[in-house]
C-alpha cells in the first residue's frame, strides 16, 4: 500500500493538469464554436476513442504478463513482441476505419468528412504514443509517465488554440494541435521507453498466443465500453442534431474531468501494484489491498459526486457559453454514471487476476445493449437528458453484473463503513454549499471558489471526526 500511495501522487500530475485543462477548454471552445462545431468536435474524439479501444488490448496484456516474462529473462523479446502486435493493430484499425470511411462519404458533410480525415492521423499518432508510453507505467517509472502525459495535452491545446487565434477559427485546429503535439513527442517517448539489450524483430509463438487469449476478449470487452460511453452522442446525432450532441458533450465533459478522473487515477496507480500483490503475496494479501484501495475511492468520489451535483448550476453559469448553459440538468445523471463506472473497476479487478475477463466482456456487453436500447427512447422523447439517463443506468446494470461474477472468483470486504462515513460527510458538505449558496456575492467566479473551499474543510472535518480511530491506525499501518 505505500507503493500504491507513492505511485498515486506521481499520477496526480498525469491527471489533474490536463483536467484543468479540460476546465479551460470548456468556456474557451464553447464561446469560440457553436453548439454544432462543438459536437462534431465531440463526434471526432468519440471516434479516435473506439478505435483506440481496438488496439488497447494490446497494452491490457502487457500490464498483465510483463513481470511474468520479466521474471523469465525473456523482457526483451516480450517487449518486441508487444510493439510488433501493438503496430499491426493499428495499422489494421486504421484500414478499417478509413474504408468505412469512404464508403460513408457522401452520407456526411465535406467540412465533417475533412473532421474525420484528420481523426484518422490522430488516432495513429496516439495510440503509437500511448503504446510506447505504456511500457514506462509497467517499469514504474511514472513520473516520466506524468510528464509526457501533461506535456501531451499542453502542447496539444496550446498550438490549436494557437492556429484557431493566428490561422483558422475551425474546429479542426484543435485536432491539428494534437496531430502536431504528439508528432514532436513521439521520439522522445520512444528513447525513454523501451531500452533493449537484444533485439530480434520476430514475433513469438508461444507469448503471442497468451496475449492473444487474455487480450482478445477484452477487446470485445472495450468496444461495448465504448458503446457504453460514447455511443449515445451517435444516437444523439442520428435521432435528434448535433446542437443536442454538443449540449451533452459539454456536460459529460465535466464528470470526465472530476469523477472518472479519481476512478483512472486510482485504476493507474492500483492496478500494476495489485497485480504484482497478487502474484508475489498471493489472494488474501490482494483482497486486503482492493478492500483499502476502495475505501480510498469512495471517500474520494462520493464527496466529487454531492458536490459537483450541488453547484452544478453555478459551475456552468462561470464555465460555459450561453448555448451550453442548459446543460446543467444532466449533471446528476452524468456524475452517478461515472460513480457507478469507477466503482464497478474496483470489483473488476479481482476478474482481471484472476484472468476471467470473458466475464468481464459477458457484463460489457449486456450494459452495452441495454444502453443503446433504453437511449432509442429516452433520446426520442427527452433529447440530451434522456441519453444522460439511459447511461447512468447503463453503468448500474455494469457494476451489478460486475460485482456477481467477481464474488465468484475473488472475495474481499467491502469498506461499508467507510462509504457510510463518507455518504454522511457529503451530505453535511452539500448542506453547507447550499447555505452560503444564499449570500449574495457579485463575483460567481469568488463565490464558486469559496463554496469548493467550504465544501472541502467541511467534508475533511466530518469525516475526521466521525471515522472511527481503529479506520485510522489500520491505514496508518497500512502506509509504513
Amino acid at each position: 500500500m505505500k507503493n500504491f500511495l507513492w505511485d498515486l501522487l506521481k499520477y496526480i500530475p498525469n491527471k489533474i493538469i490536463p483536467a484543468l485543462l479540460g476546465f479551460l477548454t470548456l468556456p474557451i471552445l464553447t464561446r469560440i464554436f457553436s453548439t454544432e462545431d462543438f459536437g462534431e468536435y465531440s463526434l471526432c474524439l468519440a471516434t479516435i476513442s473506439v478505435l483506440t479501444i481496438l488496439v488497447t488490448w494490446v497494452n491490457q496484456s502487457n500490464i498483465r504478463f510483463f513481470h511474468h516474462y520479466d521474471a523469465l529473462g525473456q523482457k526483451d523479446d516480450f517487449i518486441i513482441n508487444n510493439l510488433i502486435l501493438g503496430l499491426i493493430s493499428i495499422v489494421l484499425a486504421s484500414a478499417f476505419y478509413l474504408v468505412i470511411l469512404l464508403l460513408f462519404k457522401n452520407n456526411i458533410s465535406q467540412s465533417f468528412f475533412h473532421l474525420l480525415l484528420i481523426t484518422c492521423a490522430n488516432f495513429i499518432l496516439l495510440s503509437t504514443f500511448l503504446l510506447l508510453q505504456n511500457f514506462l507505467r509497467i517499469q514504474s517509472k511514472v513520473l516520466t509517465f506524468s510528464t509526457y502525459t501533461v506535456l501531451n495535452k499542453i502542447i496539444a491545446f496550446f498550438t490549436g488554440l494557437a492556429l484557431v487565434y493566428l490561422y483558422s477559427r475551425d474546429i479542426s485546429m484543435m485536432l491539428w494541435g494534437a496531430v502536431i503535439s504528439q508528432v514532436i513527442l513521439l521520439p522522445i517517448v520512444f528513447r525513454s521507453a523501451i531500452e533493449l539489450k537484444t533485439f530480434k524483430f520476430i514475433l513469438s509463438k508461444p507469448i503471442s498466443k497468451q496475449l492473444f487469449s487474455y487480450g482478445l476478449p477484452l477487446v470485445i470487452s472495450n468496444i461495448a465500453a465504448w458503446v457504453l460511453t460514447l455511443s449515445s452522442r451517435y444516437q444523439l446525432s442520428i435521432i435528434r442534431s448535433n446542437e443536442d450532441v454538443g449540449i451533452y458533450s459539454a456536460g459529460t465533459s465535466v464528470s470526465d474531468h472530476s469523477i472518472l478522473l479519481i476512478s483512472q487515477l486510482i485504476l493507474l496507480a492500483a492496478y500494476p501494484i495489485g497485480v504484482k500483490i497478487f502474484e508475489n503475496k498471493g489472494e488474501k494479501a490482494a483482497a486486503l489491498f482492493e478492500q483499502r484501495v476502495t475505501g480510498i475511492f469512495l471517500c474520494l468520489s462520493l464527496p466529487a459526486v454531492i458536490g459537483f451535483i450541488t453547484v452544478s448550476k453555478l459551475f456552468f453559469r462561470v464555465f460555459m457559453g450561453v448555448e451550453f448553459y442548459q446543460g446543467f440538468v444532466i449533471i446528476p445523471f452524468v456524475v452517478f454514471g461515472s460513480f457507478f463506472f469507477g466503482l464497478q473497476q474496483r470489483f473488476q479487478s479481482g476478474l482481471l487476476y484472476k484472468k476471467q475477463t470473458k466475464y468481464i466482456t459477458r457484463s460489457t456487453v449486456i450494459a452495452a445493449i441495454t444502453n443503446i436500447i433504453t437511449n432509442y427512447f429516452l433520446i426520442s422523447y427527452f433529447g440530451y437528458i434522456g441519453a444522460a439517463i439511459g447511461n447512468c443506468f447503463s453503468y448500474l446494470i455494469l457494476l451489478i453484473l460486475v460485482i456477481i461474477y467477481s464474488n465468484k472468483f475473488f472475495h474481499w470486504r467491502f469498506p461499508f463503513e467507510i462509504m457510510i462515513i463518507s455518504l454522511f460527510g457529503s451530505g453535511i458538505m452539500s448542506l453547507s454549499i447550499i447555505a452560503f449558496d444564499n449570500i449574495s456575492i457579485n463575483s460567481q467566479i469568488l463565490k464558486l471558489i469559496l463554496e469548493i473551499i467550504i465544501a472541502v474543510f467541511v467534508y475533511s472535518t466530518t469525516v475526521y471526526v466521525l471515522i472511527p480511530k481503529r479506520i485510522i491506525n489500520t491505514y496508518k499501518e497500512t502506509f509504513k
